[in-house]
């Protein structure tokens, strides 16, 4: 089919992203083969995610852990038996080669559809099964564990006509974006309806082409620029239909460029909100109360006590925080007072911690006209606090774009410690599961001799000359990293899973 007319065809976002009822991300009974040996059954559904199109899959329900095919690393073909005559032979074929898929006693599927994957690189494993979920549930997830990359996989189940009208535009325009993705030229990231419709499918050639990249809207609008936009599917050109927000549909990521970047958005919300929180509190509309006492007899040091005036929770000044604040007397309290008057008349102060008699103090050096002991209205106003997330949202833009040190680079994988990976919260290097697993022992990372490496520790030990609680670590270093790394060889060989 043309690519101008499969995308002219569809009158809706199609995607995740639309809200309503649709059978395809409805979790469904399927049974996933491996050629023509392997048969696990599962229970699947289709995302037709504007951003990262998928075919999710788990044992019996979600909480067993999910195994996620997406369309950036996999290649998908869809077939229903009864539709397309060119796979009526295939269909025949797997019914004659596979007869415990379609005669079971549990289903009787007169007519199928399947999907065949091609994957590029491994699907993305979501959890894993607890330890109660039984033993058929973990011999189905060790089948699934060595899917490999150079063999096709089928999944197998039943669709109703409208569900298969939907999955035959929707994916089909799906694809069709990832194809635009991987043009070597100009802007590719096409944000209306249009921009699908600029160059007909097939007009270039595929081996020119990249490999596809999802989150099409993350990498146009990077994560360290402000202001925010919020990622929208493709939108009706001419303006009758208002474009959808999209929202991601799981709790988790589907790959390190999805985590940082939702990561890294996370944390502009919570800086956000710092930001208002402090704000709705500290503004020239709200007074609050306060009580100026003089300390050691010192009139010119001030420590102004303050109440607030808010409702539900109090925003937490801490200390060293630098406000402005001006005590009202009765008439200037009952007028509004404009920055302009606020700014000539204000004082500046210091929160300190100190013992209070209200929600914080305030610590000022200078004549106050007040009696010590009175209280007063006050106007406070303050910026947020916001250099620690500040900071953690320059990490996260950093992490997993650049090599920050030894085990982040590719050939050092599991040589070292990478600090993108700890920086974007990922934790898989301490899972002995994982293959980031890391142990950190000089005889698995070093190249030297052990006895050499020995020696030199040893040199290292004379010459830092650490303190009790340092040398006890050091000492414990080696025995503990032999035993966790001869720990983690007997783990592999007793988990080893069978060959198919």
């Amino acid at each position: 089919m043309d690519f101008n007319e499969f995308a002219r065809a569809f009158d809706e976002p199609v995607g995740y992203d639309i809200q309503g009822d649709n059978e395809l991300r409805q979790w469904k009974p399927s049974v996933l083969s491996f050629g023509y040996e392997g048969v696990v059954n599962v229970k699947s559904r289709l995302i037709l995610d504007s951003q990262q199109p998928r075919l999710e899959l788990c044992i019996e329900k979600k909480s067993n852990g999910l195994v996620i095919f997406t369309a950036e690393d996999c290649d998908f073909h869809f077939a229903r038996e009864g539709i397309e005559l060119e796979d009526a032979e295939t269909f025949h074929q797997y019914r004659l080669s596979l007869p415990q898929i379609f005669a079971d006693g549990k289903r009787v599927w007169n007519s199928t559809y399947l999907v065949k994957i091609h994957m590029r690189r491994p699907p993305t494993m979501i959890g894993f099964p607890p330890e109660n979920a039984g033993s058929p549930v973990f011999e189905a997830w060790e089948k699934l564990l060595v899917c490999g990359v150079n063999e096709d996989l089928i999944l197998w189940g039943q669709w109703s006509d409208p569900a298969w009208r939907f999955l035959s535009k929707g994916w089909k325009v799906m694809s069709g974006l990832e194809y635009l993705l991987r043009l070597p030229f100009g802007k590719t990231d096409p944000a209306t309806l249009d921009g699908l419709l600029r160059r007909p499918f097939g007009s270039v050639d595929p081996e020119s082409l990249g490999a596809p990249q999802a989150f099409w809207f993350y990498r146009k609008h990077p994560a360290d620029e402000e202001p925010r936009v919020h990622p929208r599917w493709l939108e009706d050109p001419n303006g009758i239909k208002p474009a959808v927000v999209w929202r991601p549909s799981g709790p988790y990521f589907l790959n390190d460029h999805d985590r940082q970047k939702r990561l890294v958005e996370a944390s502009y919300i919570e800086r956000a909100f710092i930001r208002d929180s402090v704000n709705k509190v500290f503004n020239l509309n709200i007074r609050h109360l306060a009580i100026v006492t003089t300390p050691w007899g010192n009139k010119m040091r001030n420590r102004i006590h303050v109440k607030l005036n808010c409702e539900g929770p109090t925003p937490t000044l801490t200390a060293m925080t630098s406000v402005n604040f001006l005590l009202l007397d009765e008439i200037s309290a009952a007028e509004p007072m404009t920055e302009d008057d606020f700014k000539a008349k204000g004082c500046k102060g210091m929160v300190v911690n100190d013992e209070m008699l209200g929600d914080f103090v305030i610590d000022h050096y200078g004549l106050l006209a007040s009696s010590n002991g009175i209280e007063h209205k006050v106007l406070i106003t303050t910026t947020p606090n916001t250099l620690p997330i500040d900071e953690q949202i320059k990490a996260l833009t950093r992490a997993g774009t650049k090599a920050c040190v030894y085990g982040d680079k590719p050939e050092n994988h599991r040589a070292g410690f990478s600090l993108g990976r700890t920086v974007l919260s990922h934790g898989t290097e301490l899972d002995f599961a994982s293959p980031d697993y890391f142990v950190l022992t000089v005889e698995l990372l070093s190249p030297l001799p052990s006895d050499l490496a020995k020696q030199r520790l040893q040199y290292v030990r004379d010459f830092c000359h650490l303190d009790p609680t340092q040398e006890e670590a050091f000492t414990k270093l080696l025995p503990l990293s032999r035993s966790v790394s001869v720990s983690y060889k007997a783990h592999l060989e007793q988990a080893r899973l069978p060959q198919r």
